[in-house]
């Protein structure tokens, strides 16, 4: 699934911004189809910078991790622009009861289940795949989006 927004965030600039939102839950594929169909009209519609329309992109990942970027080629985020993001998240969670905001769980996957676990849980799962949280940047999806979670600096 990350390589699918590897594809939609191939020609964006390294530089632009990229943001995760993990649900405390997976989403059902009814949920998940309404969340992207949100997602789409954010990206696509809502999500400006002083007026103008963003070069922007989201998904869902998984059915649970909102994947979010703009391209900084044509138009950088601005504040406002960022903490409409963040509104847009907290609405989308309001509507589902879900909390997008708990940063003490990560997204792992063995190839063939994924699951949400505590930070502090992740030594347990060492030959795992990490969602990499820590990336910021189309280039850092690029690079490191998946590591090992023995290779994440999570991992004491």
């Amino acid at each position: 699934m990350l390589q699918i927004f590897s594809q939609l965030i191939e020609d964006f600039s390294p530089s632009s911004r990229v943001w995760y939102y993990l649900a405390d839950q997976t989403f059902d594929g009814t949920e998940s189809d309404y969340i992207q169909s949100r997602i789409d009209e954010f990206v696509s519609i809502q999500w400006k910078s002083h007026g103008a329309k963003l070069n922007a992109t989201g998904i869902l990942l998984h059915n649970q991790l909102i994947a979010l970027s703009v391209d900084d080629n044509s138009l950088d985020a601005s504040g406002c622009s960022i903490d409409s993001s963040v509104k847009f998240i907290k609405e989308v969670g309001s509507e589902l009861k879900v909390d997008f905001f708990d940063r003490m769980y990560v997204l792992i996957s063995n190839g063939e289940k994924t699951q949400r676990v505590r930070i502090s849980d992740l030594s347990n799962y060492k030959d795992w795949s990490l969602l990499n949280p820590i990336v910021t940047t189309v280039k850092d999806v690029q690079e490191k989006g998946v590591i090992t979670v023995s290779e994440s600096e999570l991992v004491r």
